[in-house]
């Protein structure tokens, strides 16, 4: 008898704490953003032809993106933006990529909203440093049972 009530207490803890939860879903997409961004060291051509379709499966399609600071206001298919992200990267020896004071919520099924403070750290190829804060603000919608990001739009806090 308290071996059943124990293997069921531990199973409802265990859909407790790994269940992925719509909130889970969108922080890991932020996680994974950070994770494809990041890179320590140069990398090659394999390692860049690898990191686009991983890049894809973040965006919705289509996700318009808007940064202000490079005047930049389009909507881009998931390969487009995997390109655009990938190419950029290649000018970096290396770039970490952290999100903080992530803010969410779900006005509807299936869409979320989310705020968050980006910070871009890194040293390009030619050794100059880059450093900016950015706050974000985004839409992201689920497709095939997965958060992905519909809609982000960068505003430049702070540059150094």
């Amino acid at each position: 008898m308290y071996l059943a009530g124990g293997a069921a207490a531990l199973l409802h803890l265990g859909l407790v704490l790994f269940y992925p939860t719509d909130r889970r879903k969108v922080k890991k997409v932020f996680s994974s953003t950070a994770e494809w961004v990041s890179k320590e060291g140069p990398a090659g051509a394999l390692s860049l032809a690898q990191k686009i379709p991983e890049g894809e499966k973040l965006f919705a399609d289509p996700c318009e993106l808007e940064a202000e600071a490079y005047r930049l206001s389009q909507s881009f298919t998931p390969r487009e933006l995997a390109q655009l992200a990938a190419g950029a990267r290649t000018r970096f020896d290396t770039l970490e990529l952290k999100f903080y004071d992530l803010e969410v919520w779900f006005p509807e099924d299936g869409k979320a909203e989310a705020t968050v403070t980006l910070r871009l750290e890194g040293r390009s190829s030619g050794g100059e440093s880059l450093s900016e804060t950015h706050e974000m603000d985004c839409i992201l919608l689920e497709q095939e049972a997965r958060s992905r990001f519909a809609r982000i739009s960068l505003v430049e806090v702070l540059n150094k």
